[in-house]
């Protein structure tokens, strides 16, 4: 073998393990928690979930919680967090409505909702239901 046709070789050889090796390289990293939060057994039908990653607050991620209090919150801080909640706002456009469902306002603060979860490294989805009493 002649070193033009070893060189082609050694390339048809190497070029699937460098694909391999690079094609799917961000993806490892994202990391999803979702859940569903409850107030009394039931599903919190609106409001905001917030993961407080640090005790100054600026490592945090937020997201809306939706139908039947789901939730699903992209690339949240990792390891151990606080967690709040605000319950669901009152309805836009009718004048001294009062929302859906009033949560009690401990919910609402990192140091007093009493919420925790341990973000595991390593990405992946995750699930956590909260529950609210």
């Amino acid at each position: 073998m002649n070193s033009h046709n070893m060189a082609i070789c050694i390339v048809i050889i190497l070029t699937p393990i460098t694909l391999t090796a690079t094609g799917c390289s961000n993806k490892t990293d994202e990391t999803k928690v979702t859940g569903i939060v409850r107030y009394k057994g039931e599903p919190l039908p609106g409001g905001t979930l917030t993961f407080f990653g640090d005790a100054d607050g600026k490592n945090q991620a937020r997201t809306l919680i939706g139908p039947g209090g789901t939730f699903q919150l992209l690339n949240p801080p990792r390891g151990s967090v606080k967690i709040t909640v605000e319950g669901p706002s009152p309805p836009s456009g009718v004048e001294g409505a009062k929302p859906a469902v009033v949560i009690p306002v401990k919910y609402a603060n990192p140091g007093t909702s009493g919420l925790t979860y341990t973000v595991v490294m390593g990405g992946g989805t995750q699930t956590h239901n909260i529950e609210l009493e």
